[in-house]
């Protein structure tokens, strides 16, 4: 099925697909808490392993749903956020994004940031024995998106892709690309 028209037609195809859809999906494990949070305005969940938890730090993963930066939302990828946790093990930390056309880009990509600074500065240390290289950054993949899947890179590293770089205000793309001396 492809979406086509205006925001308004695509969103209202890409809700119906899910009101079609989501009857069919698996009821959500049990092996999985979730807890919904806010931080500077931005909504997320956090899911954790239950078991896996109790034996220590977790890596920790934020993801960001897939629909284009235009639809879905912290619901459309919740069994998927699940299952990601409890077989990795991690902690997963959905992040729902402003969507556009009402939010431009990179709006959706700060918001992503935001929580990846709150997670960066709160939980990865009261996990002192969880590095931040630990961290990976998860989006849903997008077709012929080429940060699709996931990322295992330091932030740093993602905003200085050829895409990102420079667009992003306040964070280390907003700054030209340096070259490491030899």
């Amino acid at each position: 099925m492809t979406l086509g028209g205006s925001p308004e037609d695509i969103r209202a195809q890409y809700d119906q697909l899910v009101e079609i859809l989501l009857p069919q999906l698996p009821p959500p494990s049990d092996a999985v808490e979730s807890k919904d949070g806010e931080v500077e305005g931005i909504k997320y969940r956090l899911y954790t392993p239950k078991e896996a938890s109790k034996k220590g730090p977790l890596p920790v993963a934020i993801w960001t749903h897939g629909g284009g930066w235009m639809t879905g939302d912290i619901n459309s990828d919740d069994l998927l956020c699940r299952v990601v946790a409890e077989a990795v093990p991690s902690i997963i930390i959905n992040v729902d994004y402003r969507l556009s056309p009402e939010f431009k880009v990179p709006t959706q990509l700060q918001d992503t940031l935001t929580v990846y600074k709150w997670v960066s500065s709160s939980i990865i240390l009261s996990l002192a024995d969880s590095p931040l290289s630990n961290t990976a950054i998860l989006n849903a993949p997008k077709t012929g998106s080429p940060e699709r899947g996931v990322l295992r890179r330091r932030p740093e590293q993602i905003l200085q892709h050829r895409r990102l770089r420079g667009r992003c205000p306040g964070t280390s793309s907003g700054e030209p690309h340096r070259q490491r001396p030899k």
